[in-house]
C-alpha cells in the first residue's frame, strides 16, 4: 500500500502538524506502508527535515515539494493529476484541514481508480475559523466530509461535530495525539530544575494569560514559556509586567522539536492551561501533542478539567485537572505539585506508563489498520 500525504506548510517547521504529520508517516513506513509527503515548500533538503525531527531517512519515504513556484494552481494540478495516474495496487490519497478540503475540491471531476481510496483527516470545524468566504469553505467541507472513503478524526469532539454539521457515511477512526516515547522511566527531581513549565502557541485560546495570572499568585516561581510568534512573545510580555510577574517569566521561542526533551527532564510541573469560551478548538478539538510528550518525558501536569484532556489525562492518576479559565485553582494545583513530591513523582510515574498508549509506534499501527480495512 502507498500513501500520498498532502499538507499545506513548509519544512522544517516547528509547529505541531508537520511534527504529528512526519512522525506518523515515519512510523507507518516502519510498519511496511510506503509514504510520500507533499508539502508547501522545503527550507533544506529531505534529509535534513527529517534530522529536524529526530528521523532518519527510509526507503519507503519521499517529501516532496507539491505548492510553490509563481504558476502554483498549474503546478498543482500537474502534481495531483501525476500522483492520481500512478499504477499502484493500493493507494490512499489522504489530507487535512484546510489543505484537506481544497484538495478534495480539486478532486471533484477526476475519474478515481478502482485501487485508490480518499481518506480526509479532520482536527475541528474548518469553516468555523474561516474569516472570509466562510460559505464556500463549509461547502468545500462538506463535500470533503460526505466524499471521503475514510475519516480520521483527531478527538471525538471533532466526530461530534462533523455528525452534527454534515451527513457522515464513511468509516471513522478516533486518532489522538502522539509522541516519542522513552525507554527509560522517568527519573527522580534531582535534575529539576524548572519550576513551571509551558509548551505551544502563546495566545488566549490556549490559556497562557491565565498561567500568568496562576504565576502571581506563587510568589518566588520561575514560569518557562516555550513557543509563540515574536508578536505573540512581545504582548504577553507586556501583559507580564503589567501583573509583575515579566522577571520571573523565561520566553524561549520556537524551538526545534529535539530541544524540548532535556527541558522537560528538568521541569517540575508541566500545564496545559486550557480555557473555556475562547474557543470550541480547546474545549471540544484539540489533543495537545505536548501534553503526551510531558506524559512521555516524566513531567508531572496540571491541566484544564475539559473532555479535550479527559480524553487523555485522568485527574488524581496521570494528572491534576482544574475548572478552565480558573488561575487561583490552578496555582493551587501547581503549587500543591511543586510542595508535594510524592504525589508528583506518582502522577509522572503514571502518565508515563499511559504514554505507551499514545506512541508514535501505536499511532500507526491504528491508523495502519483502519486503512487496511479500507
Amino acid at each position: 500500500m502507498h500513501i500520498s500525504y498532502f499538507y499545506d506548510l513548509p519544512l522544517p517547521s516547528p509547529f505541531a502538524a508537520p511534527i504529528q504529520i512526519l512522525q506518523t508517516c515515519h512510523a507507518l513506513c516502519r510498519q511496511g506502508l510506503s509514504v510520500t509527503v507533499y508539502v508547501n515548500r522545503l527550507r533544506a533538503s529531505p534529509e535534513a527535515c527529517l534530522a529536524y525531527y529526530g528521523l532518519s531517512p527510509l526507503p519507503g519515504l519521499q517529501i516532496v515539494p507539491w505548492f510553490g513556484g509563481l504558476w502554483q494552481k498549474i503546478a498543482r494540478g500537474r502534481a495531483l493529476r501525476a500522483v492520481l495516474a500512478a499504477e499502484q495496487e493500493q493507494h490512499i490519497v489522504m489530507s487535512r484541514g484546510e489543505t484537506g478540503i481544497a484538495l478534495f475540491a480539486r478532486l471533484r471531476g477526476h475519474i478515481k481508480r478502482p485501487q485508490q481510496r480518499y481518506v480526509y483527516e479532520a482536527h475541528r470545524l474548518c469553516f468555523s475559523e474561516a474569516t472570509r468566504l466562510r460559505w464556500r469553505v463549509r461547502h468545500h467541507e462538506q463535500y470533503a466530509v460526505e466524499s471521503a472513503d475514510g475519516l480520521v478524526c483527531l478527538t471525538e469532539g471533532v466526530t461530534a461535530a462533523l455528525r452534527r454539521e454534515f451527513n457522515v457515511h464513511a468509516p471513522l477512526l478516533v486518532l489522538p495525539s502522539a509522541s516519542a516515547v522513552p525507554a527509560q522511566a522517568p527519573a527522580d527531581d534531582t535534575a529539576r530544575d524548572i519550576d513551571i513549565i509551558y509548551a505551544g502557541k502563546l495566545d488566549r485560546r490556549k490559556g497562557v494569560y491565565d498561567l500568568l495570572h496562576a504565576l502571581a499568585l506563587l510568589p518566588g516561581r520561575r514560569l518557562w514559556l516555550v513557543g509563540g510568534t515574536v508578536a505573540q512573545v512581545s504582548t504577553l510580555k507586556q501583559h507580564a509586567e503589567q501583573i509583575g510577574v515579566a522577571e520571573r517569566v523565561i520566553f524561549t521561542g520556537y524551538l526545534a522539536p529535539d530541544a524540548l526533551p532535556s527541558l522537560y527532564r528538568r521541569a517540575r510541573v508541566g500545564t496545559c492551561p486550557l480555557p473555556v469560551g475562547e474557543s470550541a478548538i480547546a474545549e471540544q478539538f484539540t489533543s495537545p501533542l505536548k501534553v503526551v510528550e510531558m506524559m512521555a518525558y516524566g513531567v508531572p501536569i496540571v491541566g484544564s478539567d475539559l473532555p479535550t484532556l479527559q480524553a487523555i489525562l485522568c485527574h488524581e492518576q496521570t494528572a491534576l485537572l482544574t475548572p478552565p479559565s480558573d488561575a487561583p485553582a490552578l496555582a493551587a494545583a501547581i503549587a500543591r505539585l511543586l510542595d508535594d513530591r510524592f504525589l508528583a513523582q506518582r502522577l509522572a510515574q503514571a502518565a508515563y506508563q499511559h504514554s505507551h498508549n499514545f506512541s508514535w509506534e501505536r499511532r500507526a499501527q491504528r491508523l495502519r489498520a483502519f486503512l487496511c480495512d479500507l
